[in-house]
C-alpha cells in the first residue's frame, strides 16, 4: 500500500514538472485588423532555450529586420539581413515588486489596484487611445518569463507565463469627436495562431552571424537639439581598407660641379 501510494505521489509530481515544461517549437500568428482592405500581417515567433525569435510578415517577405530575445543575457538583439548589421539594446527590468496593503479613507476601507503590465501598452501608447484587450491563454503550452522580464513589448505573446493562441484588441480612437458620426470608430485587431510546430529550434537560429557589424544603440537615439544638424549616414558594411601606395625610392640627383668647373676653366681661356 506505502509502495503504490508513493509511486501514485511521483506520477503526480513529474506530470506536474512536465505540464510546465518549456514549450520548445516554432508558432505562426495571423494578424488582422477590421475596417482596413490591406492583406492579413503574419508574425513567426520561435522559442528556444531561454531565447526567442521574431519576424514580422505584412506583405508577401519577411521584414529585413528581425528580433532575437536572449533572457541570460538581459538583452535584445535587432538583426537587419539586408545591411549585414545589429543593435544590442537592453530588456527593460521591473523594480522589486511592492506590497500595499489596505487603507481606510474618511472612515471607508478601500483594496489597492496593482494594474497589470502585459506589454502590449509600450506597443499602444496613449496615440491609439482606448483599448479592451482580451487574450487567449494555451492550457497545455508553458514558457517561463523571469519576473523581472515581465512587461518587456517584445515579450507579448506569453502571459502569465502561459503562451497566447489568441487576442482580440478594441481600439477606440481618441478623435472621435472629429469624425464622422456615420463612420466606426473602432478598430478591432484579432490574433489568432494558425500553425504550431513542437520542435526543438537549431541554436543557429539565435546566433548573428559573424561578418554583422554592430549597429550601436547611440545611432538611434534622437537628437537632443532639433536645430542640430545631424549627422551623415555611414554605411555601417564593413569595408576592406583601402590599398597602401607603393613608396618609389627618388633616384640620386648627379652633382653638377664638375659641369661649373669646366664652364669656369672655358671662360678664363677665353678671356
Amino acid at each position: 500500500m506505502k509502495k503504490s501510494l508513493i509511486l501514485l505521489i511521483s506520477f503526480f509530481i513529474v506530470v506536474s514538472v512536465n505540464a510546465q515544461k518549456n514549450f520548445q517549437g516554432e508558432i505562426t500568428y495571423r494578424l488582422h485588423v477590421s475596417n482596413e482592405e490591406k492583406a492579413d500581417a503574419e508574425l513567426k515567433i520561435l522559442f528556444g532555450v531561454n531565447k526567442l525569435k521574431l519576424r514580422f510578415k505584412e506583405k508577401e517577405d519577411y521584414d529585413k529586420e528581425g528580433l532575437i530575445v536572449v533572457f541570460d543575457s538581459a538583452a535584445i538583439f535587432i538583426v537587419n539581413k539586408e545591411t549585414k548589421t545589429y543593435t544590442r539594446k537592453p530588456l527593460h527590468t521591473n523594480a522589486p515588486a511592492k506590497h500595499f496593503s489596505k487603507k481606510s479613507f474618511a472612515g471607508y476601507s478601500s483594496t489597492p489596484l496593482i494594474q497589470e503590465s502585459n506589454g502590449l501598452g509600450n506597443i499602444l501608447g496613449g496615440m491609439m487611445g482606448t483599448s479592451d484587450i482580451v487574450f487567449y491563454l494555451s492550457d497545455s503550452l508553458y514558457y517561463n518569463i523571469p519576473a523581472a522580464f515581465v512587461g518587456n513589448q517584445e515579450l507579448i505573446a506569453i502571459q502569465k507565463n502561459k503562451i497566447v493562441l489568441g487576442a482580440e484588441i478594441n481600439i477606440n480612437s481618441p478623435y472621435k469627436e472629429l469624425q464622422d458620426s456615420s463612420s466606426n470608430q473602432t478598430n478591432l485587431i484579432t490574433v489568432e495562431a494558425v500553425e504550431i510546430k513542437p520542435m526543438i529550434i537549431n541554436e543557429d537560429e539565435f546566433t548573428i552571424p559573424a561578418d554583422y557589424v554592430d549597429r550601436k544603440s547611440s545611432d538611434y537615439s534622437p537628437a537632443e537639439d532639433s536645430v542640430a544638424v545631424s549627422a551623415p549616414e555611414i554605411d555601417t558594411v564593413a569595408v576592406a581598407p583601402p590599398t597602401a601606395r607603393k613608396t618609389v625610392p627618388k633616384k640620386p640627383v648627379k652633382s653638377n660641379k664638375s659641369k661649373t668647373a669646366v664652364k669656369s676653366s672655358a671662360v678664363k681661356r677665353k678671356e
